[in-house]
Parts: structure tokens; C-alpha cells; sequence
């Protein structure tokens, strides 16, 4: 009996160092998969370990790429779609580079993302659809760029979002209706496109809104249906082609406004008693609206 208990304890260790010796085998062949791709993205030191090149993070526990940061490095050229090889990727950002062409649909493999932050380069082409694979996304940030088409309505699919700035682009069409369901959303900048028509009803879900920035577009209608989401604070609809009255209530109903800029409408009505409860106002500009003023 004792032989036999050695035995399989000495067929257990076998098997336990080969698993470890094939886990091991496996980490090293993605840790070279992952050097491999960022040497397809850019000209690092490939005589010193991945890990340690300029804005490359590791994880601890694996040693496989988990945040890129290359912003402010001048770098000119394209992302590289070889970036979808990056499984393990959390965090991408590239702000302030010369970076041109279309945002690689391989972006979409990335289903560990959590950051997306492209701001201030060249990126041209559509914002790609299958970026709702990313499911774990929180942030995209791609402001001040030449992107072009329709926002995909697909990016309802990502129920962790919270941050969406694609101010400064070359966006039309309308805002998506499905981006009401974003419980989680708090910032919504698309100011400075060319988007059009009517902001969809967002009241029911959008509940933890903080910024509202849908500046210099063409949207037209009533005043927005956002005069119920008590979390905001600021609020940017200058330059479009709104009409009418404000709510009576929005004062009541925005108790935490601080920025209110409605400048540039077609907007009627008083302002007196609705914004008295706003005691957090910091800035108010209603210029340039019908007869350029309000009634107080």
C-alpha cells in the first residue's frame, strides 16, 4: 500500500510540473505574441524586455501587455491592426500624435478594454461598430480628429460605459436612440460635428448624467428632453437650432446645475423663477437667442 501511495503521489507531482511547465511554456509564447505585435506598431529597444519599453505595462502575474501609453511621442502613421493580438489589453492612450487612417475594427478583440483614448490626431473613416465587443469598456475619447459617418447605435451593447467625448469630429446624422439605456453613462460630449435632428428621449435610464455637450450641430426641436436627470451639472446646446420655451420646472428639476450655455438658439420664455433654485450656477450664456434675450 505504501508503494502505491508513493506512486501516485510521485504521478501527481509529474502531472503538476508538466501543467506548470506547459502554463509557463504558454505565457511565453503570448508574452512573444504580444512583443511581436507592438513591434508591427512602433520602433521600440527590441534588445530589452517588452515590459520595459517606453509606455508598455505588464501585469504583474502574467507578464502580458495590459496598458499602452503613448501619448505626446510624435508618432506618425496608423495604429496597426496587429493591436486586436493585445487580448489582455486594458487601457489605450495615444493623445497628442500625428496618427492617421481608420481606428483598426481589430480594436473590437479587445474585449479586456476599459480605456480607449485617441484625442487629438488624424483618425479618419467611421467609428467601428464592433467596438461594442469591447464590453468592458468605460471610456472613449476621441475628440479633435476627421471621423465621418453616423455614431454605430451599437454602443448601447457596452453596459459599463460611462465617458463618450467625440467632440471636434466630422460626425452627422442623428444621436442614437439606444444610447438611452446607458445607466451608466455620466458624459456625453459630440460638440463641434455635424449631427442633426431631434435628441432622443433619455430621461428613463440615463440617470447618472453629469455633462450633456451637444454644441455647434444642427439639432433642432424643443428644448432636449434632459430637464429630469437631476445629476446634471453642466450643459452645452449653443449653436443649434432649438426653439421655444425651457421647461418652467428646470430649475427645480436640475438642482445641481453649474455651467447652463444655451447661446445661439431660437430659445423663448423666463428664466427668473425656473433657475433660482440653482444655487451651484457658475455660468449662464443665453445670448443670441430670439430677440436676443430672455424675459426676466
Amino acid at each position: 500500500m505504501p508503494n502505491c501511495i508513493s506512486n501516485i503521489c510521485l504521478a501527481t507531482l509529474v502531472i503538476c510540473c508538466f501543467s506548470l511547465l506547459l502554463t509557463q511554456s504558454l505565457f511565453a509564447q503570448a508574452n512573444e505574441a504580444d512583443r511581436l505585435s507592438l513591434l508591427a506598431m512602433n520602433s521600440w529597444n527590441n534588445s530589452i524586455n517588452l515590459c520595459q519599453w517606453t509606455g508598455v505595462t505588464c501585469g504583474h502575474r502574467h507578464q502580458r501587455v495590459i496598458g499602452l501609453d503613448l501619448r505626446h511621442q510624435s508618432i506618425r502613421g496608423f495604429l496597426s491592426p496587429f493591436v486586436g493580438y493585445l487580448s489582455f489589453l486594458r487601457s489605450i492612450n495615444l493623445v497628442n500624435n500625428s496618427l492617421r487612417a481608420e481606428i483598426p475594427h481589430e480594436v473590437g478583440n479587445l474585449f479586456k478594454l476599459q480605456n480607449l483614448t485617441l484625442t487629438n490626431n488624424y483618425f479618419s473613416g467611421k467609428i467601428p461598430t464592433n467596438l461594442s465587443r469591447c464590453s468592458n469598456l468605460v471610456k472613449f475619447e476621441a475628440s479633435n480628429n476627421k471621423l465621418e459617418g453616423e455614431i454605430p447605435a451599437e454602443i448601447s451593447n457596452l453596459l459599463k460605459f460611462q465617458i463618450l467625448n467625440i467632440a471636434k469630429n466630422h460626425l452627422k446624422g442623428q444621436l442614437p436612440a439606444s444610447i438611452g439605456n446607458l445607466s451608466t453613462l455620466q458624459e456625453i460630449n459630440v460638440n463641434g460635428n455635424r449631427l442633426s435632428g431631434r435628441i432622443p428621449s433619455t430621461r428613463s435610464h440615463v440617470r447618472n448624467l453629469i455633462s450633456f455637450n451637444v454644441g455647434l450641430n444642427q439639432f433642432s426641436g424643443m428644448f432636449p428632453p434632459i430637464n429630469n436627470i437631476s445629476s446634471l451639472e453642466y450643459i452645452f446646446i449653443h449653436k443649434n437650432r432649438y426653439h421655444g420655451s425651457l421647461p418652467l420646472d428646470i430649475g427645480v428639476n436640475l438642482p445641481n446645475l453649474r455651467f447652463f450655455i444655451i447661446s445661439g438658439n431660437n430659445l423663448t420664455g423666463s428664466l427668473q423663477d425656473s433657475l433660482s433654485n440653482t444655487t451651484n450656477l457658475h455660468k449662464l450664456d443665453i445670448n443670441r437667442n430670439v430677440k436676443n434675450q430672455f424675459l426676466f
